[in-house]
C-alpha cells in the first residue's frame, strides 16, 4: 500500500523561499477545516525539545546575533543564489561584479562581522550556541513576523516541524563563500580562510540542533566550507604563495576534528524526531488502538503540511488505513527498536560491521506503523554526511599541513609523517580505513606524481560532469581509500560515502579546483 506523502524530506534540509507563505496557509487551512484536537496545555514533548537550549545564556545565544541581521540581508544575485554557486563561481567571471558589490553591502557586511563575533571562541564550553526554541513561545516577535524560526502548527505538532530559517543560513553561506573568494582574489588567502572556519564552527553549532534537518544543514555546511578551504588554499599554492605560514599553522589546530572545537566525538545523536514519534503516538492512540477521531485528521496535517491542498483526499486515505495500524505496544517497541539502533550506529565508527547492516528503520512496516513513519524522516541519511564530514576535517588538517611543509622547506614532504610534529602533533587516521588491528590508525595516502611513481599520474574525475586529467610533479596527491575501504592510487576519484568500488575520496587536488578548471576549460564556466 502507498503511503500518503511524507510531510518533510530530511535529506533537503532547506526549503524554498516559498515554503514560508505556504506552511502559513497550510496552518490556517487545517485549522478550518481538521476537527480540533485535544488542548495540550504543556505538551511535554515540545517542552523536552525546547530545554535543551535553557542553559544557554542569552548573551551566548547565536540566533539573538545573527537572525535579525538575516532578515535584513539583501537578496544574493543570481550567480551565487545557491552556497554550491557561491563556492564555484570564480572571481572575473560573468556575475562576479554583482556579487562583490552585493558582499559589501552594509547588510551583508553586518553578517559578516557577526558571524565572526559568534564563532571566534574556540573552547566550546563557552563558545556561543545557536539557541531558538521550536514554535513561536520566547521567539522575538521580530523574528516571527521576517519567518526566521521552526513553525510547528496548531497545536504544535514537532513532526510537521518546518525549519523556516534554514533559507536565511543558506543565504549566509552563499555570503561566506563569495566574500573568500574576493578576499583570496585581493592577494589575502589566510584572511579567506578565516572567513571560511567561521562557516565552518558555525555549521558544528548547528550539529548539537535536535532535529536532522538542522544537524544535516551543519554537516553538509562544514563539508562544503572545509572543501573550501583547500580550494583557496590550493589557488594560493598555484598562484602568489600568499598564505602565512603562522596563521597557517594556527588554523591547522583550530580545525581538529577530535580534540579542536569541532570533536566529533561530543555530538550526540539528535533527538527531535523521537520527542516527534512519542507526542504523534501519544495523540492518535486510545488504549491499545488508534482513535478514529484524531488518527486521520492528524496524519493528514503531516503529510499535507507544505502541500495543503492535498488536505482532502489525504484524510480520506488515512481514514482508510486507520483500521490497518499496529496495537499501540508494538507500536512502542517499534519505536524504541529504530532509535536504539540510531543511537547505537551513531557511537560507531562508519567502517564498523553493523553499519552495513540494514537498519530497524528501513525494515519497518511502513504502512502498519504509519504514525512512526510519518513521524520521522529517514536519519540514516546523516550517517552518511557525518561521515563525509568527518574525511574532510581530516583532509583539510593534512592537506593544509602539507602545503606548510613545503611553502617552509620548498620541497615536498618525503612522506605523510614527516609533517609531525612541527605541522601536527599527530596524524589522525584515515575514516575509510578499515585496517585497525592492535591498535593502528593508518593514515591518509600521499604521494607526488613523477618522484614516487616515474610517470605523470592520470586520474579519472568522477562528479557532475566526469573527466580525466594528468597530473605533474608540481603537485602532491592526497586521498582517502575512500567508500570501497581500498587503496586505488586515486585513479578513480569519486567523493562519496555511497559505497563505489575502485574509486578513492580525493583530498588534494581539491575536487572543486578541478571541476571548477574542468568548466573553464571547457567553456561552461565564463
Amino acid at each position: 500500500m502507498t503511503l500518503p506523502s511524507n510531510r518533510l524530506l530530511l535529506s533537503s534540509p532547506t526549503r524554498p523561499g516559498r515554503v514560508c507563505a505556504i506552511a502559513v496557509f497550510a496552518s490556517l487551512l487545517i485549522a478550518f477545516l481538521i476537527p480540533a484536537l485535544p488542548a495540550l496545555a504543556q505538551d511535554e514533548h515540545l517542552s523536552r525539545v525546547n530545554s535543551a537550549y535553557a542553559d544557554i545564556a542569552p548573551g551566548k545565544r547565536t540566533d539573538l546575533v545573527l537572525l535579525p541581521l538575516l532578515a535584513k540581508m539583501d537578496a544574493p544575485p543570481r550567480a551565487v543564489a545557491t552556497p554550491d554557486q557561491a563556492a564555484m563561481l570564480p572571481a572575473n567571471a560573468a556575475g562576479w561584479v554583482e556579487a562583490v558589490a552585493w558582499v559589501q553591502r552594509d547588510n551583508q557586511k553586518a553578517v559578516l562581522a557577526a558571524l565572526s563575533q559568534v564563532t571566534k571562541e574556540t573552547d566550546w564550553r563557552v563558545s556561543h550556541a545557536f539557541g531558538q526554541g521550536y514554535g513561536t513561545q520566547g521567539v522575538p516577535v521580530d523574528l516571527i513576523r521576517a519567518r526566521l524560526y521552526t513553525e510547528l502548527g496548531d497545536p504544535p505538532t514537532l513532526a510537521a516541524a518546518v525549519h523556516l530559517y534554514l533559507p536565511a543560513l543558506d543565504r549566509m553561506a552563499c555570503l561566506v563563500h563569495v566574500e573568500s573568494t574576493r578576499l583570496a582574489n585581493e592577494g589575502k588567502p589566510s584572511d579567506a580562510i578565516d572567513a571560511l572556519v567561521g562557516l565552518i564552527f558555525f555549521g558544528r553549532q548547528m550539529c548539537d540542533r535536535v532535529f536532522s534537518a538542522e544537524v544535516g544543514w551543519g554537516l553538509t555546511t562544514i563539508s562544503a566550507a572545509q572543501l573550501r578551504v583547500r580550494d583557496v588554499a590550493f589557488a594560493d599554492s598555484r598562484g602568489t604563495r600568499a598564505c602565512d605560514t603562522s596563521r597557517l599553522l594556527a588554523q591547522i589546530k583550530v580545525l581538529d576534528e577530535d580534540e579542536g572545537y569541532l570533536d566529533f566525538k561530543r555530538m550526540r545523536f539528535p533527538l527531535g524526531e523521537q520527542m516527534a514519534v512519542d507526542q504523534i503516538l501519544r495523540r492518535v492512540y486510545t488504549g491499545d488502538t488508534v482513535d478514529d477521531a484524531t488518527f486521520a485528521p492528524t496524519m493528514s496535517r503531516l503529510g499535507s503540511t507544505q502541500h495543503p491542498l492535498r488536505l482532502f483526499s489525504e484524510t480520506a486515505q488515512w481514514r482508510l488505513m486507520a483500521g490497518g495500524q499496529a496495537p499501540v505496544a508494538d507500536a512502542r517497541d517499534r519505536r524504541t527498536a529504530i532509535f536504539g539502533d540510531w543511537e547505537q550506529r551513531w557511537s560507531l565508527a562508519w567502517i564498523d560491521k553493523k553499519m552495513n547492516e540494514p537498519s530497524e528503520f528501513g525494515k519497518l512496516d511502513q504502512a502498519r506503523y504509519a504514525a512512526i513513519a510519518q513521524s520521522t524522516g529517514n536519519i540514516d541519511t546523516l550517517f552518511a554526511q557525518r561521515q563525509v564530514a568527518r574525511v574532510e576535517c581530516v583532509g583539510t588538517r593534512h592537506a593544509l599541513a602539507l602545503l606548510g611543509y613545503w611553502y617552509t622547506n620548498k620541497v615536498f614532504p618525503p612522506t605523510i609523517t614527516s609533517i609531525r610534529p612541527a605541522w601536527l602533533v599527530r596524524l589522525s587516521a584515515d575514516p575509510f580505513n578499515p585496517n585497525r588491528d592492535r591498535g593502528r590508525e593508518p593514515p591518509l595516502e600521499y604521494f607526488v606524481p613523477m618522484r614516487d611513481d616515474p610517470s605523470p599520474h592520470e586520474m579519472n574525475v568522477v562528479t557532475t560532469q566526469n573527466f580525466t586529467l594528468t597530473l605533474r610533479n608540481d603537485v602532491f596527491v592526497l586521498y582517502s581509500c575512500g567508500s570501497d575501504y581500498a587503496r586505488n592510487f586515486a585513479r578513480r576519484v569519486e567523493n562519496t560515502a555511497s559505497k563505489v568500488e575502485g574509486a578513492d575520496y580525493l583530498l588534494w587536488p581539491p575536487m572543486l579546483s578541478l571541476y571548477r578548471q574542468h568548466l573553464i576549460d571547457t567553456g561552461s564556466l565564463k
